[in-house]
């Protein structure tokens, strides 16, 4: 006898799977490029350079404090253990004595200390602003082009999700 029986299709696994991994592949490339990120500072050299201008700051105010001699250069710092080396900053290839000092330093003078202190890449903070301002401005634009990237490739891959769904869904239905 001929059996009248229907034939069953079975539910795709492998269907289920597929898209799952594809959707948290997907996701996760969409959350980060939505995540916050902050200018590095490998792409903002002019936030480091600050931090060092700071750094010699304190270390020549408590030089001035505890001492009465001038400080001439970030030598008399190291020297005396106020620094443990010197600060570098890294914008450019040559970073030997970065720092420079265009008079002694004294309690006097102290409070000019921006306008005697010079990073040999940068050069006077005060003076200089608008380039540290420029780096990060830099730094913000590279945010945006690396959000843009990353939200771009969340959406080619959310199309070929969707294109392999139709085809998988077909060919299941087949």
């Amino acid at each position: 006898m001929i059996s009248s029986e229907k034939k069953t299709a079975k539910p795709n696994n492998s269907l289920f799977y597929c898209a799952l991994i594809i959707f948290i592949l997907t996701a996760s490339a969409f959350f980060y490029a939505n995540r916050p990120v902050l200018a590095s500072r490998a792409y903002n050299p002019a936030r480091t350079c600050y931090s060092n201008l700071k750094t010699i700051e304190g270390a020549v105010e408590l030089y001035t404090m505890e001492n009465s001699s001038d400080i001439n250069s970030l030598d008399d710092l190291v020297k005396n253990g106020y620094l443990k080396m010197k600060p570098v900053c890294y914008s450019r290839s040559d970073t030997k004595d970065s720092y420079s000092f265009s008079r002694p330093i004294n309690k006097s003078n102290l409070s000019q200390f921006f306008k005697i202190v010079k990073c040999t890449n940068h050069g006077l903070y005060l003076t200089d602003k608008n380039l540290f301002e420029k780096e990060v401005d830099a730094a913000i634009e590279y945010r945006r082009e690396r959000q843009k990237f990353f939200l771009t490739i969340s959406a080619v891959l959310s199309i070929l999700i969707l294109w392999q769904l139709v085809k998988l869904w077909r060919k299941s239905s087949c």
